[in-house]
């Protein structure tokens, strides 16, 4: 009986650590350029772009008529993409019938729709 005694105290005075796991994105560095530029005023989060939109980040760099950024998702959807230069290797064909893409930051992969 003394050994159980001395095993439960012993478990509840000893502190128990823990680490949080950070859930949040660190946020990627992104430049825009455009001819006109706004924010959605029902979703102030909603960023859009149009005129010569020029778009640069660590794996694209693009360049579209329009665009439009969600800084909650981090996602990116330009519209009649003009050139595309992804992971500074892969270039859209100027034939290309795809205008449309789709990108979230910080991802590998890009989408044409």
């Amino acid at each position: 009986m003394k050994i159980i005694i001395t095993l439960i105290v012993l478990l509840f005075s000893l502190n128990f650590y823990a680490q949080e796991q950070d859930s949040s994105k660190p946020k990627a560095v992104v430049d825009f350029k455009s001819d006109i530029s706004q924010y959605d005023s029902k979703q102030k989060y909603i960023h859009k772009m149009s005129g010569n939109v020029m778009v640069k980040t660590d794996m694209l760099d693009l360049k579209a008529d329009k665009v439009i950024y969600n800084e909650h998702t981090q996602e990116i959807i330009a519209i009649d993409v003009a050139s595309i230069q992804f992971s500074g290797a892969i270039q859209m064909d100027a034939n290309s019938t795809k205008k449309k893409l789709r990108y979230t930051i910080g991802e590998a992969i890009a989408y044409f729709e």
